[in-house]
């Protein structure tokens, strides 16, 4: 089978979550979870030839994928793929680091911002972490 036609069957997985046999493939692989899931998952081995197809064919989707994350209170900010980079997490071993700031300031994008009053999402600043004495092996 080719990229296209997985790319578009991926799609659907997401987009078309009342389709029988969108239904019929959540309920068997995904369970309870949401329909997004289809892109974070890992591969199952004992998939059906169709899922395995499927699920190896999003990465032309999740390639091209991008997502408007307004205000930043629901993009997570280590788990998600929300700048087109890959997500934070998978680029390197950063477990402490993550650990130390989501308990400091949350786990969310905006968790991450100065946002001075009145600005735009454009007009975002990142916080300071260089004064934050944060370290890889505490």
């Amino acid at each position: 089978m080719n990229e296209a036609l997985g790319a578009k069957l991926t799609w659907r997985t997401h987009d078309n979550p009342n389709q029988l046999w969108v239904k019929v493939m959540r309920d068997k692989y995904l369970g309870s979870m949401e329909n997004h899931k289809i892109f974070t998952i890992r591969n199952q081995p004992k998939g059906s030839a169709i899922w395995n197809f499927i699920v190896s064919s999003r990465k032309v989707i999740i390639y091209h994928l991008t997502w408007h994350i307004g205000n930043g209170s629901s993009a997570k900010f280590w788990d998600d793929s929300w700048a087109t980079y890959p997500v934070i997490k998978d680029m390197a071993d950063f477990s402490d680091i993550k650990t130390q700031l989501c308990s400091i300031w949350g786990d969310r994008v905006r968790d991450y911002l100065e946002v001075k009053k009145g600005s735009l999402a454009k007009d975002w600043c990142w916080k300071d972490l260089s004064n934050m004495g944060l370290s890889e092996n505490q």
